[in-house]
């Protein structure tokens, strides 16, 4: 048998031993071989072996051999076997849990009349059907309430404005307050939402409370 190759191998130190890798089709272990080194014998000086079940196959050229590798086609027990399935996995930009509601995580306040906030927070404070508002410092704080016996002392009934938000009639409340027209990002700390609003500037928002 000529020699195929004046190189000497020795992967992992056995001697003759060019590669191992898996097959894709079969996921067993397959090892590739120079049959003169490693004392195989054999019909052609390239060799694939099947670890699991010590099947081999011989190739006149290591391009062969290798092209079937991944096949496994040369195992007869492999080939039996129910075929592997392989996983595919999907790669791309993780979805946007707030797509087509960009503002669902924002508190809004409308001209002088309304207080909006999206589903994310109406969903932290348990959607209630009642909702406390309270100062402290410079932040407004919100939290679910009882109906009141009577409407007032600060605590609304919460409007659905559409499929993402909901608004309060607080206009007295803002008013009070001095709270300007704007856009906050809410903090949300056990069954309450507290937001600073920025007296200083108008921030004018364009949009309806369908958009909250």
């Amino acid at each position: 048998m000529a020699r195929p190759t004046d190189r000497t191998y020795a992967d992992q130190g056995i001697p003759g031993r060019v590669k191992q890798s898996i097959s894709r089709t079969t996921g067993q272990p397959v090892t590739l071989y120079v049959a003169e080194q490693a004392g195989i014998e054999a019909d052609h000086p390239w060799v694939v072996v099947c670890e699991t079940h010590q099947e081999q196959a011989s190739y006149p050229t290591l391009r062969q051999a290798e092209q079937h590798i991944p096949l496994g086609d040369w195992c007869a027990a492999c080939t039996a076997a129910p075929k592997r399935t392989p996983t595919v996995i999907a790669y791309g930009a993780p979805a946007n849990p707030h797509k087509g509601r960009r503002t669902s995580r924002f508190v809004r306040v409308h001209g002088d009349r309304f207080l909006a906030f999206g589903k994310d927070v109406y969903d932290h404070l348990g959607n209630p059907d009642w909702i406390g508002l309270q100062m402290k410092g410079n932040a407004v704080i919100l939290l679910a309430a009882e109906e009141p016996e009577k409407h007032g002392q600060g605590i609304y009934k919460v409007k659905p404005s559409s499929h993402t938000g909901v608004v309060l009639t607080v206009k007295t409340f803002l008013t009070e307050h001095q709270i300007a027209n704007g856009k906050y990002i809410p903090v949300l700390t056990g069954k309450t939402v507290r937001f600073v609003p920025d007296r200083t500037t108008d921030q004018a928002i364009t949009g309806e409370a369908e958009d909250a």
